[in-house]
């Protein structure tokens, strides 16, 4: 039965990528410096059934996948780092964990302020920089605050993303089961 229970967590996990890549690419709006997107739900879920690696290594892989699939910009592995990060942060404050309002806020919160307004403002920065490696210190800050406005937008779906968690894993609860399978589960069988 082991067989199954991999294969049906595989196909999940699949479901969920692409899930991630509809609602990256085809379902968002998205400019040259912002994107704003629902990619965050199957990334969450992922991460809250099958824990941070699986959660982090999926919302890595639908990243790769969706720059093939839908190349808007060249691909630069920083925003899959991001990508990896923030799967791996959701399952490490959501898996296995009880679920309050309180629980969906901090990786959500965590994710905007290290990821979105962090990592991701630096990779746009080197990569609409010619030589970022040439710039001074006092210019890097400069351009970070100077892209601070455009990157707080994210802010604004901080209380969505912490609604939206909450009632999607409380609309799914009874169904937990059917998705995952524990280790104790398959060492019986």
């Amino acid at each position: 039965m082991r067989e199954s229970s991999l294969a049906r967590d595989t196909a999940v996990i699949g479901m969920f990528i692409a899930m991630q890549i509809v609602l990256t690419k085809v379902l968002s709006i998205e400019t040259p410096y912002l994107r704003i997107d629902f990619a965050f739900i199957p990334i969450a879920l992922c991460a809250m059934l099958y824990g941070p690696v699986k959660g982090g290594i999926s919302a890595a892989v639908g990243d790769v996948i969706g720059v093939m699939l839908f190349p808007q910009f060249p691909f630069f592995p920083g925003f899959t780092l991001s990508a990896f990060l923030a799967g791996a942060l959701y399952g490490l404050f959501l898996y296995r964990k009880p679920k309050s309002a309180f629980r969906f806020a901090v990786p959500v919160i965590i994710i905007l302020i290290v990821k979105n307004l962090g990592l991701d403002t630096l990779w746009v920065l080197i990569i609409t920089t010619d030589s970022f490696f040439e710039l001074t210190l006092l210019e890097i800050i400069g351009r970070f605050i100077a892209w601070m406005p455009i990157r707080l937008i994210h802010s604004l779906m901080v209380p969505v993303q912490i609604i939206t968690l909450s009632l999607l894993w409380y609309a799914m609860k009874p169904y937990e089961t059917r998705f995952t399978t524990t280790i104790n589960d398959t060492a019986h069988e």
